[in-house]
C-alpha cells in the first residue's frame, strides 16, 4: 500500500444513500430556517462534536500541520508534505465535527502530494475517499474542495473517480466545485504539481 491513504474514518456515511439522508435533512432545516420559520426541526443528532479543550487541541494541531505541509510543498520535500496531509487525516476525530469540511480538505492535500510524487493510485483513492463526509454548514454552502478533481482533468484514468466526486458535489451544493476554488484553503496548500502542470480550470481562469 505504501502512501495509499487509509481507511475512511468509521464516524464517516460509508455510501450514497446515508449521505443523500443526511443532506436531506440539512436542507430542509437551511429550508426553513431562511423562510424565518419559528419551529426548525431537529438536526440529525452525530454525538460525535468535541468540547472546547479537545476542540482547541484539534484547531493547534490541524493548523500547525497544515502550515508544515505547505512548507514542505514549497521547500520540494514531497516525503513531509504527504506525512503532514496524512497525520490531519489521523487526527480528524480532533476537530469540532469530525467527518466533515476539514476532513474532504485534509485528503486533497493528501492526493496532491501523492501526486506530487508521481502516485497517481494513491491521488485517485484519495478522491474517492474524499467524499465520505458529513453535511455542515460550509460544505452544504460552499461544496467539496475541488482542487484534486480539476488537477486530474486529462488522466483519462482518473475519469471514473472524477465522475463520481463531481456527481456527490454536487448533492452538496449546485455550483460546489466552482466557488470553493476561491477559498482560503486554496491558498493554504497549493502543491508542486498544480504549479507545474495548472488544472483545466486554472487554464480557463488565466485565458479570461
Amino acid at each position: 500500500m505504501g502512501d495509499r491513504p487509509g481507511m475512511k474514518p468509521a464516524v464517516a456515511p460509508q455510501d450514497v444513500a446515508a449521505l443523500e439522508l443526511e443532506l436531506a435533512s440539512v436542507k430542509e432545516w437551511q429550508s426553513a430556517y431562511a423562510r424565518g420559520e419559528q419551529v426548525l426541526r431537529e438536526l440529525p443528532e452525530r454525538g460525535d462534536q468535541q468540547g472546547f479543550v479537545r476542540t482547541a487541541l484539534g484547531l493547534a494541531l490541524h493548523l500547525g500541520l497544515i502550515c508544515m505541509g505547505c512548507t514542505a510543498g514549497r521547500l520540494g520535500i514531497g516525503g513531509l508534505k504527504v506525512w503532514a496531509a496524512r497525520e490531519e487525516i489521523n487526527l480528524d476525530r480532533f476537530w469540532y465535527e469530525p467527518a466533515s469540511c476539514g476532513l474532504n480538505h485534509a485528503y486533497t492535500r493528501l492526493g496532491l502530494a501523492l501526486l506530487a510524487k508521481g502516485d497517481e493510485l494513491g491521488a485517485f483513492d484519495c478522491l474517492r475517499a474524499g467524499w465520505h463526509i458529513h453535511p455542515c454548514p460550509h460544505n452544504t454552502s460552499f461544496g467539496l474542495d475541488a482542487r484534486l478533481w480539476s488537477t486530474l482533468v486529462g488522466v483519462p484514468a482518473a475519469d471514473h473517480a472524477r465522475g463520481e466526486y463531481a456527481e456527490i458535489a454536487r448533492k452538496f451544493s449546485p455550483d460546489g466545485l466552482r466557488r470553493v476554488v476561491h477559498s482560503l484553503w486554496t491558498s493554504l496548500s497549493n502543491s508542486a504539481y498544480q504549479r507545474t502542470r495548472p488544472s483545466g480550470r486554472a487554464a480557463e481562469r488565466h485565458g479570461r
